[in-house]
């Protein structure tokens, strides 16, 4: 899968918000990059597109800046949704298809997937299973104990080789791609990520385990901003992908 950042298109975000249709084709997977910085935002109006279970979590948020990015985020991704359904966005309903995987209660044909990290999100639409991850290249404690808990020992062998930023890109492509594939089954890290392997040339992966059959994901890994790294999953390569950013008033 080819993904690249230069390919996104602004959308009029106030449009979506009036009830505008957004429809896609049953083939095609729509990703949108979004901005949580909050700039220009008027958080007071968004938070009302939310549930009452939403805005109780965002009270939960000890950090304004952590609670105005949840409200940013569920908001935002209310607004894209209700226009692909063709409802208002505070007449969503949330059920749950697997442990960790959310779905529309009365739409349950859209699949949807969503990650964000810092001032970054990224949501995923599409008519068949999709999952996405989004994570910083960044720095941390005993990032190599994670290498070897979580990688398979082909996929370690590719980081062996590796060192300074090259290591570090690597490994979060790799914890990206795996990630995206969990949230793709509902499993969340209930599953091991020792049980799928990536390819070398990471673009699909499959089960480490050959006895649960021959499933394979397409992979799609992009940089969504400064050393930030996206992963696409999905059960079949999409015949098309839209890209957007939300633009215009809200």
């Amino acid at each position: 899968m080819d993904i690249e950042l230069a390919n996104w298109s602004p959308v009029d975000f106030g449009a979506l918000s009036e009830g505008t249709s957004f429809a896609s084709g049953p083939a095609t997977t729509d990703l949108w990059l979004l901005d949580l910085s909050g700039d220009g935002q008027n958080i007071s109006r968004l938070k009302k597109l939310l549930s009452e279970t939403e805005k109780a979590r965002a009270r939960n948020y000890r950090f304004r800046e952590h609670r105005h990015r949840f409200i940013l985020r569920r908001a935002f991704q209310r607004m894209i949704l209700s226009a692909y359904v063709g409802v208002t966005p505070h007449q969503l309903a949330y059920g749950m298809d697997h442990p960790e995987k959310p779905v529309l209660a009365d739409y349950p044909a859209l699949q949807f997937s969503a990650a964000n990290s810092g001032q970054t999100g990224l949501l995923c639409v599409s008519h068949s299973p999709v999952g996405v991850d989004l994570e910083q290249a960044a720095e941390q404690p005993a990032l190599n104990l994670v290498a070897q808990d979580n990688f398979t020992r082909s996929e370690q062998k590719r980081l062996a080789g590796l060192s300074g930023a090259e290591w570090l890109a690597a490994f979060t492509r790799l914890w990206t791609q795996k990630e995206a594939i969990l949230k793709l089954l509902g499993t969340g890290l209930s599953m091991s990520p020792l049980e799928l392997t990536v390819a070398d040339d990471e673009t699909s992966a499959t089960w480490t385990d050959t006895e649960r059959g021959v499933d394979c994901w397409d992979l799609g890994t992009f940089e969504a901003g400064d050393k930030l790294i996206a992963t696409l999953a999905s059960t079949s390569k999409p015949d098309g992908i839209r890209y957007f950013r939300p633009g215009g008033p809200s």
